[in-house]
């Protein structure tokens, strides 16, 4: 792991991460309650206060988490499996709700949880996608 990045390549990247954001996300009618300019400039003294680049790495994840979409993040090059991983969910639809039947490993239907489904819902006048979040239930 890298030593921890001086306060200008910290600030550097955050501004990084916020201006492709800004530039290329096309989803931001998907979360409407979020102020992109105003979460940027609250995250400038969080990753200014890290104190190692894994805590800086994980601050700017938590930073792009905000945008709710599982095509965009942000990982440590060449660490990322040694520190964290991403174990594949399987899923099944029964009676209209979506169940967890097995994560990152052998099928355990004794385990399997309900989830809902949190719709977005559109602004007035745009279609409704159908694009929803899972959530767990209770």
């Amino acid at each position: 792991l890298p030593p921890n990045l001086p306060d200008e390549d910290k600030l550097y990247g955050l501004s990084v991460v916020w201006q492709e954001v800004n530039y290329n996300f096309a989803f931001f009618d998907q979360v409407p309650d979020l102020d992109w300019d105003s979460t940027y400039r609250a995250f400038i003294p969080q990753v200014l206060a890290t104190e190692s680049s894994y805590d800086y790495y994980q601050t700017l994840k938590r930073f792009v988490a905000l945008l709710e979409d599982g095509h965009t993040r942000v990982w440590l090059r060449g660490v990322a499996g040694v520190y964290e991983s991403y174990p594949w969910v399987l899923t099944q639809n029964v009676e209209g709700r979506v169940l967890v039947t097995n994560v990152g490993g052998r099928a355990r239907p004794e385990r399997a949880r309900a989830l809902h489904v949190r719709q977005h819902r559109p602004r007035p006048g745009q279609p409704d996608t159908g694009k929803g979040a899972l959530r767990t239930a209770g």
